[in-house]
């Protein structure tokens, strides 16, 4: 009877060995890239979200401090017919940008993400239907900076990015 050591030095076994470890280390990379692209892809779709978040909250404000320059007014109607015709393209692109981004977030991102989301259109939608086009505005804008700072911490969490300043900087490498 052949002793382990001999069976384990004939071609056949080597053969097989080195095929085995092959084959583990292609599925162990192959796992290994599959949970960084799917890393990648979450960060691209929070980073969408809260780019659009961002362009449309900068869009609110301008409108918000340009309408607080021009009041108060005899003629509140034209005064909202200026400024929709000043920052409609704006607002139309900025919106456009942040809902394509909100779609595909829908797609990949985990439930607390998709939550946030879920009521922040909710609490922009009641703050569509606000009495009075100022408080409306900045109704909107305030459900936007809400939703961009709960996605930004769902986001921390979700992608396991840890010890952020207020600046960006890492404070535990």
């Amino acid at each position: 009877m052949m002793d382990w050591i001999q069976l384990l030095g004939t071609p056949a076994v080597t053969t097989a060995l080195s095929a085995l470890t092959a084959l583990g280390g292609v599925a162990l990379g192959a796992r290994l890239t599959s949970r960084r692209e799917r890393w990648t892809a979450k960060r691209d779709a929070y980073a969408a979200v809260v780019s659009g978040f961002q362009q449309t909250r900068l869009a609110y404000r301008r409108m918000e401090l340009w309408f607080r320059s021009r009041l108060p007014t005899s003629n509140a109607e034209a005064l909202r017919r200026d400024m929709e015709q000043q920052f409609a393209p704006e607002i139309r692109a900025a919106r456009e940008l942040l809902y394509g981004a909100v779609a595909v977030a829908r797609l990949i991102l985990n439930a607390g993400a998709v939550a946030v989301l879920d009521q922040y259109e909710k609490e922009d939608a009641e703050a569509a239907e606000r009495e009075g086009l100022f408080e409306g505005l900045a109704a909107r804008r305030q459900a936007m900076e809400q939703a961009m700072d709960k996605i930004i911490v769902v986001a921390r969490a979700d992608l396991k990015i840890r010890g952020l300043t207020a600046a960006g900087e890492q404070n535990n490498p």
